[in-house]
């Protein structure tokens, strides 16, 4: 294809050289770049890729699309001029990859908590019915040839069409994907056409990008606002988000909650340690299942995933054998197995909802709760106290350690938790490796040790390092020390 074929799906933009050239590929990173690449210039998050223009052109880009022409034009390269090069990156993917996106099923999920899970017990349900299945998720990609660790939630426009790409060649016509509200505010998923897409539910999260709750909760809803009326949304009716969600959008609505009336509803029966029974009633049917889940927030998860493989026409007998059969997702509520007698859990929850409803989920199912936790530097401050507050309010015993303390002083984030504090049930250790150590060697018989904040992650970031450290890993060296 040539650039003519591309500029003219763009809205807004003015060309400055030839469109006969050849597009070979498309990048908004110019380490990726290789000759006639059309390479897209724009400022970033941390960087601004308008100053990468030099070298972009050094490895062979033919065309530059950016929104301010740099002072002295390169000859033999085409620039093009739009003040949306985001939505231009979103509509030129989309023609490279012959709008592979409206010849599959990709179906989005979006939400403060329960993407992930979600999204993997939605691909595990898709798998029991037969169809095989991409997944881009927070932890992994999989692109139908081999899974790789994720760089964002979200990808870049480009990086996902090349996953559907691949997925497709590979006869797979399904793909699960978690969308970020930065995505959604930053054009990363612009134009990409989703057959359903799922909310899970809100609360604060973010602040640091948004500013405010209100813009956070806009980036969520735009999602839902773009769907086209060919395809379907799932939502949580006891979300009041939910409901908002209901009267914008255009799709196909399919509602599903716990408390409120829902077209899918479901109820806890019994539950402990090792899983849950609850009921799913749809249609007036009411079906008894078994979970390896636990809690109220898993069970919204699953009703979710329910509602968008039912917007998909699964059969019922396949969506309740693949919620059956799943284990969950490492990280997520993650029990590590011991015979010490007591019960240790990770999970990532990282915003003061995720750490509340985890508490709550497992404070009736043990005799004390032991907690690990903190908060990652140079993100929304402003929840630090609160979470201080909600773990010390709902856990037995707390130590309050770094988590990915990034430029920041873990020092003084620690004590920025402490400001919501108002009992004593807590103490402070800087080094993540020694609060395990110490959670660990507290626990007795009966006794739950929950390591919050990190999940799957497999690092801490300090002072702009990288360093190898899992959550996971030091929990069985410790339970080999005691």
């Amino acid at each position: 294809m040539r650039l003519r074929d591309f500029i003219q799906e763009v809205r807004e933009i003015e060309v400055f050289g030839s469109t006969d050239v050849i597009i070979e590929g498309i990048t908004s990173d110019s380490r990726e770049v290789a000759p006639g690449y059309v390479f897209f210039a724009y400022q970033g998050e941390k960087s601004d890729g308008r100053f990468f223009i030099p070298e972009a052109i050094k490895k062979g880009a033919k065309v530059i699309v950016t929104d301010s022409l740099p002072e002295k034009l390169t000859p033999n390269v085409t620039y093009c001029l739009t003040p949306a090069v985001k939505k231009a990156l979103g509509v030129f993917t989309k023609i490279f990859y012959n709008k592979i996106d409206e010849a599959m099923a990709v179906l989005g999920i979006t939400g403060t908590q329960g993407k992930t899970t979600t999204a993997y017990l939605l691909r595990k349900i898709l798998l029991t019915a037969g169809y095989d299945c991409g997944l881009i998720s927070t932890i992994k990609y999989y692109d139908g040839e081999e899974w790789k660790i994720a760089e964002n939630t979200t990808p870049e426009i480009y990086k996902i069409f090349s996953i559907l790409s691949k997925l497709y060649k590979k006869g797979i016509r399904h793909c699960v994907m978690e969308v970020s509200s930065h995505a959604i505010s930053l054009d990363r998923v612009f134009g990409l056409k989703f057959k359903g897409a799922g909310f899970t539910n809100l609360s604060p999260e973010h602040l640091d990008f948004h500013q405010t709750i209100e813009e956070y909760k806009k980036a969520k809803m735009k999602l839902f606002q773009d769907l086209p009326a060919d395809s379907f949304t799932v939502y949580n009716s006891d979300d009041p988000v939910g409901k908002e969600i209901e009267k914008l959008t255009k799709a196909e609505k399919i509602s599903y909650g716990i408390k409120e009336t829902a077209m899918i509803k479901g109820e806890i029966k019994r539950m402990n340690l090792s899983g849950m029974d609850f009921s799913i009633i749809v249609e007036g049917r009411e079906k008894r299942l078994r979970s390896f889940l636990i809690g109220e927030m898993n069970l919204y998860n699953i009703l979710c995933a329910y509602g968008l493989a039912w917007g998909l026409k699964i059969k019922e007998e396949h969506i309740m054998m693949g919620i059956e059969a799943f284990r969950g997702v490492k990280g997520r509520l993650e029990r590590v197995e011991n015979d010490k007698g007591f019960e240790i859990f990770i999970d990532y929850a990282h915003t003061p909802k995720a750490l509340e409803n985890l508490l709550l989920t497992l404070k009736p199912l043990g005799k004390r709760i032991i907690l690990v936790f903190g908060c990652g530097g140079e993100r929304d401050k402003l929840k630090r106290p609160a979470m201080g507050e909600i773990a010390t309010g709902l856990a037995d015993w707390v130590i309050i350690t770094s988590d990915n303390p990034r430029y920041e002083d873990p020092e003084q984030i620690i004590e920025d938790i402490t400001k919501g504090i108002r009992k004593e049930n807590y103490e402070k250790i800087l080094n993540r490796r020694e609060a395990i150590k110490k959670a660990i060697s507290l626990a007795k018989r009966g006794d739950l040790v929950v390591i919050a904040g990190k999940g799957h992650e497999d690092y801490q970031i300090i002072k702009g390092e990288k360093l190898k450290f899992s959550d996971r890993e030091e929990v069985e060296i410790a339970l080999r020390l005691k």
